[in-house]
């Protein structure tokens, strides 16, 4: 098992290796590459909510109470 590729967005890592390119087209690989890239776009999302969520929490923390 070979990688072929390797993509790098914010957070995540994938590897894609050469097992799920066997008997497949150029066209399927590119169907599949582009919903890994959109996994890792809502994986990405996903991370900026939770750590806006989490400084927003911090900042009520730190804002005395009126």
């Amino acid at each position: 098992m070979a990688i072929v590729k390797t993509i790098i967005s914010g957070t995540a890592v994938v590897h894609i290796d050469d097992s799920c390119c066997a008997g497949v087209s150029k066209e399927e690989m590119e169907r599949r590459w582009a919903e890994v890239d959109r996994v890792i776009w809502q994986i990405n999302q996903n991370h900026a909510r939770r750590m806006a969520e989490a400084e927003a929490a911090k900042q009520a923390l730190q804002t005395p109470a009126d």
